[in-house]
């Protein structure tokens, strides 16, 4: 599913296949040649294809399809690529049934095609309805771990429309899922998310509180990129209250783990 913080939730790894795909990755049915030029694919897009699409054509389990589906969705950033993935998958489970994990993967479905309402289409009243619809097909599914991209998703959108008690509000509750399912790294965005609403409000304790929250918490997560990026938003967010003396440790330290790596 497409988030916006963006760090991909939980996705299932399908092993490799490693014998040359060239020829099976021309099956129409799995690279979809009539809406695809192979040809013109990034780099990107060929390796996924070329490491999923023999998985399909030798293993047409439905739980396996839906998840190599899924994993293109995931790896794919092209939106013009992965959405006709993302197509295919909604056709293939039009006619399965409203239970177990075909319910799931009907709720990712939903969550991507909101995700291009959003960004694709510019379609905000859409996708927000899209993300709901979703959300209700995911908690009946009970896949609590999925729930939390669309509420991450709609509390983007309320924030940059100003609705920021709205946003708090879906930014809380995927804060408590990803609590409930030990989702570090998940939270921990979450946790910058809700400071960045407090600073909107101009609650700059609350801020500052969840900022360093979400620090701590990616120190124990351990990466550097995510350390440094809390580094730099502590930093600035003493910068905007004109402490350049509280603000400048936290970009000299953010800036000593940028040139480690």
């Amino acid at each position: 599913m497409k988030i916006k913080y963006f760090t991909p939730i939980c996705i299932l790894l399908m092993f490799l296949c490693s014998i040359s795909a060239s020829s099976q990755t021309k099956d129409k049915k799995w690279l979809l040649v009539d809406s695809l030029n192979y040809s013109t694919l990034s780099s990107e897009a060929k390796t996924v294809l070329d490491s999923i699409l023999p998985n399909l054509a030798k293993h047409p389990h439905d739980s396996l399809v839906l998840k190599n589906l899924f994993y293109i969705t995931e790896n794919i950033s092209e939106n013009n690529v992965w959405s006709k993935y993302n197509d295919y998958m909604d056709q293939f489970l039009s006619n399965k049934p409203d239970t177990g994990f075909y319910l799931r993967y009907k709720g990712i479905v939903l969550v991507n095609k909101a995700y291009l309402a959003e960004h694709r289409d510019q379609n905000v009243i859409t996708a927000l309805e899209l993300y709901n619809k979703s959300y209700e097909v995911l908690s009946k599914a009970g896949a609590l771990a999925d729930m939390a991209t669309p509420l991450n998703n709609m509390a983007t959108i309320y924030q940059r429309f100003g609705n920021n008690q709205k946003s708090l509000e879906y930014n809380f509750k995927a804060m408590d899922i990803f609590e409930k399912t030990n989702n570090k790294k998940g939270l921990s965005f979450s946790l910058n998310n809700i400071a960045n609403v407090y600073t909107k409000l101009n609650n700059i304790e609350k801020a500052r509180e969840y900022l360093i929250k979400s620090y701590k918490l990616r120190l124990q997560i351990g990466d550097k990129n995510l350390i440094a990026q809390s580094l730099n938003n502590i930093g600035g967010l003493f910068s905007s209250q004109l402490n350049s003396d509280s603000a400048l440790p936290y970009f000299n330290r953010s800036l000593q783990i940028a040139l480690e790596k």
